[in-house]
């Protein structure tokens, strides 16, 4: 296995990791889509949808101390953009 950064790699692979992860404890693919759905407000038909599609994600971290200086909202904006440049797929903007 490759030491390929989570945050980088494509939804649809992401999500095989975790199903292949669940069945080995002795969950469920469905129980994976529940807790999925939960976390990302995603129904179902989407997450099928995305799955599809590859599509891709990022995720951008931005620490309390520097939400202090800037404030939650331009920290907000920091954030997007780091999920942006992490993306594995370039979006059409």
């Amino acid at each position: 296995m490759t030491n390929e950064k989570v945050y980088q790699m494509d939804f649809n692979k992401v999500y095989e990791l975790l199903v292949s992860k669940a069945v080995k404890k002795g969950r469920t693919k469905d129980e994976v889509d529940q807790v999925t759905c939960w976390l990302t407000g995603y129904s179902r038909t989407e997450l099928e949808g995305m799955a599809e599609k590859a599509v891709s994600y990022g995720i951008g971290i931005v620490g309390p101390g520097r939400i202090d200086e800037i404030n939650i909202l331009q920290a907000t904006y920091e954030a997007m953009r780091q999920a942006i440049q992490n993306l594995g797929v370039v979006p059409d903007i």
